[in-house]
């Protein structure tokens, strides 16, 4: 039954089409399988066996599709992964019926999304715009996973919501030939970070008109006054007085870090520019500033209200579609992919989900694991392909992955994939080595918190700790320059030494991140911590206090700031943990005298 029900709606597709081949056959096959489960799933009664299609395809797919083919790949996972998201009463409706969606989709939809709600959005657009979605299919899917369930953020002490998803689709289509990237030829990965805006379509409208021409985010960031009583004083912020925090609002009453970074962000967004809004805490106070896609060099911008306090700290981003916070660096390394088609980016993303499959992992109410596939009756539809399939061993799956990222390497899916090999045990330490340089080689020079994650995760999954610290020492070789990176690898090795029982070595890699990066960020606060809690554990607790003492008389105190910012910096968290170790200690006296030069009344 599923066959021939599956086989007479693949044969109108290819009718619709005119019998018009594509530049592959076995391409053309599987898309012509997958576009035929499609409409089949648009009806819930339908879903059943429009997946189990679905998945047969995608199987063969993983199974056979050569080096040049991996395009096959993208249609047969995205379409099995879209079907399988489907709750059991609910069809793809209008959605199943643009393709080019649903290809879009059911690669981007990752955990945190809600997968239903995206679908449920994506079939709403299709209903309303179908013209428009056939046109611009990575647009509406960017749309779907940043706004199926509302999207809103808070800006310090202000909340800003989005408007409805269909409204922020239809701005962008109308205002396409406007915008300084084309939506209909820009990734779906990188339109997340544009269509996610939280202002009004009439404040958007505005921006457009207003900064059109030259949008050039980060002149915006310098553009909004800075209130500097709010800073000095903790005096309520005029622009949040105002009582209408937007973009407008901020451009007339000014504002600090924070909605310089959104007022700057938001006027990127309007103009069709993929931007961030980047957070990082230096050993003063947290600061905000913006991160933006410079098209004209191919890569994203994430110096612009980036003081030089904050030049060599790790940035983090909260990703609009999960709403976890991230590097930079994973927004940052998206910047490669406008030097790629977008076959090969949907290669990537595909390989990606195949060679998890392949792993015995899944996603979905009918996810199955892969099932090694078999080839398609239609001899003529074979060829081209592998003639000995894929039997989804490791050594196959990386292969398949190596091939699909030495055509678009900058998806930072693609690299959680090898970090979960690394995660099941399944590289040996010449395969970690060997991905190690690789990421290295990509990205450590332009993006080094992206290969610094990419590589945490590699290391910390090497069995012995000789190895392990063999290729972190390899590592802080490598991040000398980055002071917050050099000391986050110190950070690691003394987390490594400590769970080891190599008390001695783990406190020489904290005690060297104290000595040595105490001023580079947060990281020296925590080394004390680790070191207290191991002098803690030996009942030794009062002996941390000439540590702490000590690093108490070089850390740098804040400039002039309100309380609120000053309590952020490590000069003071290291003196209330002076107090707290001081008081512990029975030293009421010192612990006062140390309170009273702070200023500080409570613990």
């Amino acid at each position: 039954m599923r066959t021939n029900t599956v086989g007479w709606v693949m044969a109108a597709v290819l009718a619709v089409a005119g019998g018009t081949a594509l530049a592959d056959a076995f391409v053309d096959a599987v898309r012509a399988r997958c576009e035929a489960a499609l409409l089949l799933a648009r009806d819930a009664g339908g879903v059943g066996e429009a997946y189990e299609s679905a998945r047969a395809t995608a199987d063969t797919a993983a199974a056979y599709a050569s080096v040049r083919q991996l395009e096959a790949i993208a249609w047969g996972e995205a379409t099995q992964r879209l079907i399988g998201f489907l709750e059991d009463s609910d069809g793809l409706g209008a959605l199943g019926g643009q393709p080019g969606l649903c290809l879009e989709l059911g690669l981007l939809l990752a955990d945190g999304d809600d997968y239903a709600a995206a679908i449920r959005l994506g079939s709403r657009l299709s209903e309303k715009h179908a013209a428009d979605v056939a046109g611009y299919p990575a647009l509406a899917a960017a749309v779907c996973v940043v706004h199926e369930r509302g999207y809103r953020r808070r800006i310090n002490e202000n909340t800003v919501h989005a408007p409805d998803p269909v409204e922020v689709f239809d701005y962008f289509v109308r205002n396409a030939k406007r915008l300084r990237l084309d939506p209909a030829r820009t990734p779906a990965l990188l339109l997340v970070h544009v269509v996610d805006v939280t202002e009004p379509i009439e404040q958007l409208e505005w921006a457009l008109a207003t900064y059109g021409g030259r949008p050039e985010p980060g002149d915006r960031f310098f553009e909004i006054e800075y209130d500097v009583a709010h800073y000095r004083t903790g005096a309520t912020k005029k622009v949040t007085e105002a009582g209408d925090y937007c973009i407008g609002s901020i451009k007339e009453h000014g504002g600090v870090c924070a909605d310089q970074a959104y007022f700057a962000e938001s006027v990127g967004k309007a103009c069709g520019i993929p931007t961030a809004y980047v957070v990082a805490r230096g050993a003063d106070v947290g600061h905000a500033w913006i991160g933006y896609l410079d098209e004209r060099r191919g890569r994203w911008n994430f110096d612009a209200g980036r003081y030089e306090a904050y030049q060599r700290l790790r940035g983090t981003v909260r990703s609009a579609q999960t709403g976890l916070q991230i590097s930079d660096a994973d927004a940052g390394v998206l910047g490669g992919l406008l030097g790629s088609r977008p076959e090969q980016v949907h290669a990537t993303m595909g390989v990606r989900w195949a060679v998890a499959r392949m792993s015995g992992s899944g996603v979905g109410r009918r996810a199955k694991p892969w099932g090694g596939g078999d080839p398609f009756d239609d001899s003529a539809a074979m060829k081209g392909t592998l003639r000995t399939a894929r039997d989804g061993s490791i050594g196959d799956r990386l292969a398949l992955l190596k091939t699909a990222m030495a055509r678009c390497a900058t998806v930072p899916a693609a690299w959680e994939a090898v970090g979960e090999f690394a995660q099941l045990d399944q590289l040996d330490t010449k395969a970690m080595d060997e991905w190690a340089r690789a990421v290295e080689r990509m990205c450590g020079k332009v993006y080094p918190d992206f290969s610094f994650d990419v590589m945490k995760d590699l290391i910390g999954s090497v069995d012995g700790v000789r190895d392990r610290q063999r290729m972190w020492e390899w590592a802080f070789g490598r991040y000398r320059s980055r002071p917050d990176l050099a000391s986050a690898v110190r950070f690691e090795q003394g987390a490594m030494f400590d769970k080891d029982g190599q008390a001695a070595n783990a406190w020489a890699a904290y005690e060297d991140v104290v000595k040595t990066f105490l001023d580079d960020g947060p990281m020296s606060v925590s080394a004390l911590r680790a070191m207290a809690a191991m002098l803690d554990k030996n009942g030794k607790s009062a002996e941390i206090i000439p540590y702490l003492e000590d690093a108490a008389r070089r850390a740098t105190p804040p400039s002039q700031m309100a309380a609120q910012f000053a309590r952020q910096s490590n000069y003071y968290k290291i003196h209330v943990m002076l107090v707290h170790a001081l008081e512990q200690a029975g030293r009421s006296g010192e612990a006062r005298r140390v309170r009273e030069r702070l200023g500080i009344r409570g613990g």
